[in-house]
């Protein structure tokens, strides 16, 4: 029997022949095997390809150029005589890719265009009807903080839309009127703003001027001079406000069952004013009391 040492070297000899046959030169045989098996490759993927391109997947087909092109590097393929063709595929699919890519941007702009002209004009719908609201001269701080919330919400989807608004002309022009409108609806929040505030300050100055001079006669002079301080407030501050807002001057005001304006509630004060001030100056000093005459004055009158 062949010793352990002798079978080991059997072994080892057989292992070395394999591989120095695997080793060896190929056959002209096993490159043409090899060629078709890699064209076929270059052509499976310039299928797929083809497929991402007209999907509008440009990323996708990229990828698969570039492993045909990988394919069609192996030397064997200059064996495969059918390799111009598939070569020529190849160069016409990197030349066609450039162009999936600006039709698939061109699509996504428009689809994002689409999208955000939707939210747009939602929002535009909202803040036209609060701003029909806030010019209504019955608005009071309920509407004016509905046209405060619908502008903020139009400058938002407007600044979110800033990069397609530089590349869509369709979507600039709605993103234009929709800054033309938020321009008029910011003018209105303001004056809505000032006419509630001028309501709070110096058109209720007026009202409560006008309640004292009107009370017990007994008080009047004392009610006169608190009235004529309401009545000087509301001229002082109703001065301050039509300067903040020139505007409110003729903005109509409604005060209770009537419609006034700011420049009117100043001017009845300063009036109101002119007339307390007036009546006060004039009012009559404390007259004396007659003092009762005794009862022996009047017994002694009688003798």
């Amino acid at each position: 029997m062949p010793s352990c040492l002798a079978v080991r070297a059997s072994i080892v000899v057989a292992a070395c022949v394999l591989l120095a046959i695997a080793c060896g030169p190929r056959t002209l045989k096993q490159k043409l095997l090899n060629a078709e098996r890699r064209t076929g490759e270059a052509e499976t993927l310039l299928d797929e390809a083809d497929r991402a391109m007209q999907e509008l997947e440009p990323d996708l087909a990229a990828e698969k150029i570039a492993a045909a092109k990988q394919a069609m590097a192996d030397p064997d393929v200059e064996y495969y005589p059918e390799r111009p063709m598939v070569r020529e595929r190849l160069q016409v699919a990197e030349q066609r890719l450039p162009a999936v890519r600006e039709e698939r941007a061109r699509r996504d702009l428009e689809r994002a265009a689409a999208e955000r002209q939707k939210e747009v004009e939602s929002e535009l719908e909202t803040l036209r009807k609060a701003l029909q609201a806030a010019q209504d001269r019955t608005a009071k701080s309920s509407e004016l903080s509905d046209l405060a919330a619908a502008i903020d919400d139009v400058q938002d989807e407007l600044e979110d839309g800033r990069e397609i608004e530089s590349k869509h002309q369709g979507y600039a022009r709605l993103a234009a009127e929709a800054r033309g409108v938020v321009e008029v609806a910011v003018r209105e929040r303001d004056l809505l703003k000032a006419k509630i505030a001028f309501l709070e300050g110096p058109a209720e100055e007026w009202t409560s001027g006008r309640e004292l001079a009107g009370l017990d006669r007994e008080r009047r002079a004392e009610l006169y001079a608190d009235a004529a301080d309401h009545f000087r407030t509301c001229g002082t501050e109703g001065s301050s406000a039509l300067k903040a807002t020139p505007r409110l001057a003729s903005a109509p005001l409604v005060l209770g069952d009537s419609v006034t304006t700011a420049r009117g509630v100043i001017q009845r004060c300063a009036a109101e004013l002119e007339a307390v001030t007036r009546a006060l100056k004039k009012r009559p000093a404390k007259k004396v009391a007659n003092k009762p005459v005794s009862s022996s004055r009047k017994v002694a009158k009688k003798r």
